[in-house]
């Protein structure tokens, strides 16, 4: 009788997992993802170069939209311990933190709609 209550116990976790797994992709199912970019022409640098045209392309397409119901820029990226090394070997930056770090922005009309207060000197 174990087994069986075993058996059956893991194929309802896993249901039950996917019908939250569900529930929190239907909060956002209307979004539309930019996922990956790619520099194209314009090499490595237009990532770290904020003059680029990767850069300006970006900006270009934002501001098109940006007054649309909805439309909301969120940006996200993991700054390794790799990219560290290879930021100060480049002297890109002058400070830089010790560990890696989760680096995000966020359009300013969607950090209004969470209510997330920003200082008024940014």
């Amino acid at each position: 009788m174990l087994a069986g209550a075993i058996y059956i116990d893991a194929p309802l976790k896993s249901i039950a997992a996917n019908v939250q797994q569900a529930r929190q992709w239907q909060k956002v199912s209307k979004y539309q993802l930019l996922q990956e970019i790619s520099s194209s022409n314009d090499g490595a640098s237009a990532f770290a170069d904020t003059g680029s045209q990767l850069n300006q392309d970006i900006y270009d397409l934002y501001k098109d939209v940006e007054n649309k119901s909805g439309v909301y820029l969120i940006s996200s990226s993991f700054n390794s311990k790799n990219w560290l090394q290879d930021m100060r070997a480049s002297g890109t930056y002058k400070n830089l933190p010790n560990q890696p770090f989760w680096e995000m922005k966020f359009s300013a009309n969607y950090l209004k709609k969470i209510h997330f207060k920003v200082s008024k000197k940014f």
